[in-house]
């Protein structure tokens, strides 16, 4: 992935982390009964692919649950 790229990433996590329309879809979410409060939200255990970018833009971004079919999905092994 290039530089250029690796920085709209980057960009996006940040703009999300601040976004009101984000926190809004959370906070609809917990007054319609959806999602708690306190609610935790971890994504520590997920695995991201390589975003697809179009434009500058991301357009896709798969994410595994299980380490080992990502590797598998970006051609690599586990060495584990």
């Amino acid at each position: 992935m290039s530089q250029e790229n690796v920085e709209i990433v980057r960009q996006a996590f940040a703009d999300f982390a601040g976004d009101a329309t984000a926190r809004g879809m959370l906070e609809q979410a917990v007054r319609g009964g959806f999602l708690a409060p306190d609610a935790e939200l971890d994504f520590s255990a997920m695995y991201p692919d390589g975003p697809i970018l179009r434009d500058g833009v991301v357009v896709r971004w798969k994410v595994y649950a299980d380490r080992a079919e990502a590797l598998e999905a970006a051609g690599l092994r586990d060495k584990r």
